[in-house]
């Protein structure tokens, strides 16, 4: 987990020199992409490799498990960010 923070920290001093509203819009693409990125993978049938992974090899589980949680945490860290740089108040 200490390389995601040292991702997030590197993400957030490279788009803190952006105005405001380029900051919101690079965050909401980014995550639109990685939403897509996961649509595609289950969509395509690519998803028949994570399967045979989990079955065939034992750490398998653990292993999509911990991946799992780790682009759940890059959801909610580009989440927060979209929401904090909103170019309106709600």
């Amino acid at each position: 987990m200490q390389i995601l923070f040292w991702a997030f920290t590197f993400y957030d001093n490279l788009i803190g020199k952006l105005p405001i509203e380029a900051q919101f819009l690079v965050s909401l693409a980014i995550l639109i992409l990685l939403i897509f990125s996961v649509i595609g993978l289950a969509k395509h049938g690519h998803w028949i490799f994570l399967v045979l992974f989990v079955v065939f090899f034992p750490g398998g589980w653990p292993a999509l498990k911990h991946i799992g949680q780790i682009i759940w945490l890059i959801c909610k860290f580009l989440w927060v960010r979209i929401i904090t740089n909103l170019p309106f108040q709600l």
